[in-house]
């Protein structure tokens, strides 16, 4: 069958023949539509026209529906209740009556930094809101984009040199909340350090590298300035960086909001070489922009992560 092109076709006698089809019979459906009689007999003529078939035809003293309209008599009232729902203005929303799964995509050392806060935070607003983290990757944009992922914490990973694998998040909403800061963790046990440049370069270190690798992106800095130091130890995050330095001797750098949260195992004290900072963001998906649930609940996430690391809220 082909197929009808609806940009051809005047919407609106929809909701003529949906009256007419009801009241059966011009007059009254011209009462019902506030029109006058001749704009609405107009209208059934283009209705006819458009239909191939009469539509209401005579009989005795009434107007009846043929067979043709009897059979449209409910597809034209769920094609208006469906035209209704569309131009209708969303559900007013009510945070605790709000449900269902919200996908948070964060690195293993921003989930256990703040997966805590967070549940906090939204199930004190939402406690039907079931929380999803998964974990952060490649392939989490097109998560977002397919809707897996609604929210992703993610860094710039600009500042740091030889890092290979960034990606390009320009299609996505963004909103900065932090700038994370690095610091060199030690074992809670160990005694306050001298943290002096040159003991800095005489300890053994574990480092986070996803290639089991001996170099992070420190030793690229250092390089410049002809140090170098031991790296002890690779792990693949940062989390079991952390539980290793706990217990031993080693030193690691390592983001200042997982060694606060792993307190007092581990302590965090400033690097003797300037190291760069990385912009933080919270993004999503521009479809999720406007919608009432997910800028609710984004916006609780965002106040938590912020809370955790002493900034204010603020909602992009």
């Amino acid at each position: 069958m082909a197929r009808i092109d609806l940009s051809a076709l005047d919407l609106n006698l929809l909701v003529v023949l949906d009256r007419l089809l009801d009241r059966r019979g011009v007059g009254r459906a011209a009462e019902d539509l506030h029109l006058s009689q001749p704009a609405v007999s107009r209208s059934l003529q283009r209705l006819r026209d458009a239909l191939g078939d009469p539509l209401l035809v005579r009989s005795g003293r009434d107007m009846v529906l043929t067979e043709r309209a009897r059979g449209l008599v409910v597809p034209v009232a769920e094609a208006l209740a469906s035209a209704r729902r569309v131009f209708e203005p969303p559900d007013v929303f009510v945070p605790a009556e709000a449900h269902g799964p919200l996908v948070i995509a964060l690195g293993d050392d921003a989930q256990f930094a703040f997966a805590s806060a967070i549940a906090a935070a939204v199930w004190a607003s939402c406690p039907r809101v079931d929380l999803r983290f998964s974990a952060l990757a490649v392939g989490t944009l097109e998560d977002g984009r397919r809707g897996v992922v609604d929210l992703a914490l993610a860094p710039d990973l600009d500042r740091l040199p030889r890092i290979a694998g960034r990606v390009d998040t320009s299609e996505f909403i963004s909103q900065r909340l932090y700038e994370r800061r690095f610091v060199v963790a030690e074992s809670g046990r160990a005694a306050s350090p001298d943290l002096t440049l040159e003991r800095w370069l005489e300890a053994s270190h574990a480092i986070v590298s996803f290639e089991a690798g001996g170099r992070g992106f420190v030793d690229d800095l250092i390089a410049g300035r002809g140090l170098e130091r031991r790296v002890a130890a690779s792990l693949s995050s940062f989390v079991a960086v952390g539980h290793l330095v706990a217990g031993s001797a080693l030193l690691a750098v390592m983001p200042d909001e997982l060694a606060r949260a792993m307190a007092p195992s581990v302590r965090g004290w400033p690097c003797p070489i300037e190291l760069p900072t990385l912009p933080m963001s919270l993004i999503w998906h521009p479809r999720q922009a406007r919608d009432a649930r997910h800028r609710h609940l984004r916006g609780l996430v965002a106040g938590a992560i912020m809370a955790q690391v002493g900034r204010s809220p603020e909602d992009g």
